[in-house]
């Protein structure tokens, strides 16, 4: 683990998820996909790090 990734680690799970911004469990980038295909036509869906970007078309 890098200096680096430890500390966005330590501010996401240590300070963000305890105001409320973020609240585990945390979705997987597969999950996410699961879960948004169930009411969605995914037209794009990518992943860049720990972002993940989509356009979709309601069902």
């Amino acid at each position: 683990m890098t200096t680096r990734s430890h500390g966005r680690c330590f501010l996401i799970f240590r300070i963000l998820s305890r105001k409320g911004w973020f609240t585990p469990p945390f979705e997987t980038f597969e999950s996410l996909k699961a879960r948004l295909e169930r009411g969605y036509r995914l037209d794009e869906y990518h992943k860049e790090g720990s972002i993940a970007y989509f356009k979709a078309t309601k069902r």
